[in-house]
């Protein structure tokens, strides 16, 4: 979900929570900012939280920690559908992950003698 502070991505990720487990659909939440308290008790309180999976990432973790917590919700989601059947996947927030993907970048393709031999030999 993108958008900026204040104009209801949580409340639309619930209503859509919601909406899929009164079709019997599972949702898998990823929360990478340590909100998993506060979305669970907010799935429990609209009767859902049942047919929610949440993988949360602690307040403070690294980049590379939220970025494992948003692959490790997607593979739930994946082994939904990998038996046959749906599932939502949501992610409210991304930031952060742009911080380990620049890392990521910087260590492998700036830093790395490797790639800097390889750039050297090319013309």
């Amino acid at each position: 979900m993108v958008g900026g502070a204040g104009v209801g991505r949580t409340e639309l990720c619930l209503d859509a929570v919601l909406g899929q487990a009164q079709k019997g659909v599972p949702c898998v939440w990823a929360c990478l900012h340590g909100q998993g308290s506060t979305i669970r008790a907010a799935l429990e309180a609209r009767g859902c939280l049942s047919n929610t999976a949440i993988v949360d990432a602690p307040v403070g973790s690294t980049a590379a920690a939220q970025f494992a917590t948003a692959a490790a919700a997607l593979s739930v989601a994946e082994g939904f559908r990998n038996d046959g059947g749906e599932a939502s996947f949501i992610v409210r927030v991304l930031r952060g992950l742009d911080d380990f993907v620049a890392a990521l970048h910087e260590e492998l393709f700036t830093s790395c003698s490797w790639h800097t031999h390889a750039c050297k030999k090319s013309p």
